[in-house]
């Protein structure tokens, strides 16, 4: 099984990386929201040396947290806040010489259908005006990730599949495999130099490492996910903040 590890406390070497097994990690391009967040915005000589050592690297975005407070997520500030981040994650990939790669966009904590429609839709939009859909991704619980692919706001790569993170938060055991990219199915081990990691199912060989050439999806009914489960409206429990 491939795999790859998100992290958000440090940064682990690239030596201990390469013994790790896995095939690569994702990094976060948003700035530190608190002190503790020392693995964010990873330097160029670090995204430059896992280049150089054949680790594969791919980029999120998460600056303000969800969870709990979803009121207070980034994505809650709608079409206005996804120009304004998808500007900052340009700002950041250019620094580092990558910017012509994807970047996901999280949505960690129990969106509703409604509140999909009415608010963090809008902000997928906003970003991908100022990145192209083919750079936007998402992270979320298995829904969401249908919603975006259903709607075509985030990046296609053929087949009904599109950059998708699924979390197992909130998923009801529903995995994405048929049309996401990653699963977040195991949270807060220790990992390579000690330091607390997510491990990630690959489902697809580009995960968001490589460049995406746009691949238009026919929109599809919002029904490929039970309709019992549309109907749940985002609440603070079994919250997995991860920001």
């Amino acid at each position: 099984m491939t795999t790859v590890i998100d992290f958000s406390a440090a940064l682990p070497s690239v030596e201990s990386l390469k013994k790790s097994g896995h095939e690569g990690v994702m990094l976060y391009c948003s700035p530190p929201r608190q002190e503790w967040m020392r693995a964010k915005q990873p330097p160029k000589f670090y995204i430059d040396s896992l280049a150089k050592n054949g680790i594969k690297f791919a980029f999120v975005w998460q600056f303000r947290g969800g969870g709990s407070s979803p009121d207070n997520a980034d994505t809650a500030r709608g079409k206005a806040g996804g120009i304004e981040d998808a500007k900052l994650v340009s700002n950041y990939l250019r620094s580092i010489g990558r910017e012509n790669l994807p970047v996901y966009f999280a949505v960690d904590f129990d969106v509703s259908l409604s509140y999909w429609n009415s608010t963090v839709s809008h902000y997928f939009r906003g970003a991908g005006e100022v990145l192209g859909r083919n750079r936007v991704g998402i992270y979320g619980h298995s829904r969401v990730v249908d919603w975006a692919r259903e709607d075509n706001l985030v990046a296609g790569l053929g087949g009904g599949r599109v950059l998708g993170w699924v979390t197992k938060a909130w998923s009801q055991g529903v995995t994405g495999s048929d049309y996401a990219v990653l699963y977040q199915g195991t949270n807060n081990v220790t990992g390579p130099d000690g330091i607390a990691v997510d491990v990630n199912t690959v489902y697809f060989d580009n995960w968001g490492w490589r460049p995406i050439e746009s691949k238009p999806e026919k929109a599809t009914k919002k029904m490929s996910i039970p309709l019992q489960y549309h109907c749940l409206l985002y609440t603070s429990d079994a919250a997995d903040e991860r920001s």
